[in-house]
């Protein structure tokens, strides 16, 4: 069982999973156990931000099915009958697409040509043993417990060279982006996708790159977490499987409080 590397499943079958835990839930276990179970019952919303992402991951990682699944509508008017009936006749031409508008056609195709003109960016996304989206199980057994955690991830881009992470964003320079990594916990999956597929793989671990994309201006950016910020996903990995071990054993899964005790409120340091 251990471990199990899958090409072929699906997003929505792989996020249906719950026999293995993603950095996702990790990090909701961060925030509180109750996070991470009412997580488990609540998926994620789509939301029209969340859709452009997945068209540019689509047109960068897998151009041939973007090709196939992805269709540019012309505008209609939907609030007359005409643009009404038009709108519904272009939708069943095409039945299964998704459809994007002719902005966001120019904003993927910009962004393809900045990634394209990018040498290291693009030497990554041309190699012959890349897989974007493959499933990748595999049992931790850094806790205190007989049966491990399972654990699982599914890398935007694996190749011999590194693991990439395609993330769009409004602003791309360092400082902002580092600002971002801490607050979203990018660098928890940095460490958990390195550490994950090493084991997997059984080689060295590979470099964690992230490709950061602005999507206003469709700038680019390459940054790879530094040893200090993998110090530190690491660390809070390791206090996020703990804690998930503890919570497994007892069956309890608390919130902020668990004892709902009155906390003391002290202002921020950058207050001070």
């Amino acid at each position: 069982m251990d471990p199990v590397i899958d090409p072929a499943l699906s997003h929505a079958d792989y996020h249906a999973d719950r026999t293995a835990l993603s950095s996702s839930q990790l990090k909701q276990m961060l925030i509180s156990p109750a996070h991470y179970q009412f997580a488990l019952t609540q998926p994620p919303k789509p939301t029209p931000a969340k859709d452009f992402g997945t068209a540019v991951h689509t047109a960068l990682l897998e151009p041939a099915r973007f090709a196939r699944e992805y269709v540019v509508s012309p505008k209609h008017d939907r609030r007359t009958k005409a643009g009404r009936e038009a709108a519904a006749a272009f939708e069943a031409a095409h039945p299964g697409c998704i459809f994007l508008t002719s902005d966001e056609a120019t904003a993927i195709d910009k962004i393809r040509t900045q990634v394209d003109a990018r040498p290291f960016a693009s030497l990554l996304l041309a190699q012959a043993d890349g897989v974007a989206e493959r499933s990748v199980f595999w049992t931790d057994t850094s806790t205190d417990t007989p049966e491990g955690i399972r654990c699982k991830c599914r890398p935007d881009w694996h190749c011999s060279l590194a693991l990439l992470d395609i993330k769009t964003t409004t602003d791309a320079s360092a400082r902002t982006f580092a600002r971002d990594a801490v607050k979203y916990g990018y660098d928890l999956s940095a460490a958990f996708y390195i550490d994950g597929i090493a084991h997997a793989f059984g080689g060295v671990p590979l470099p964690f790159v992230f490709l950061v994309i602005e999507k206003e201006n469709w700038e680019i950016a390459l940054y790879e977490p530094d040893t200090e910020m993998l110090q530190v996903g690491r660390q809070k990995l390791r206090h996020a499987l703990a804690r998930f071990a503890q919570c497994r054993a007892t069956d309890t899964w608390p919130g902020y409080q668990p004892d709902g005790e009155i906390e003391k409120l002290a202002l921020p340091r950058w207050a001070l």
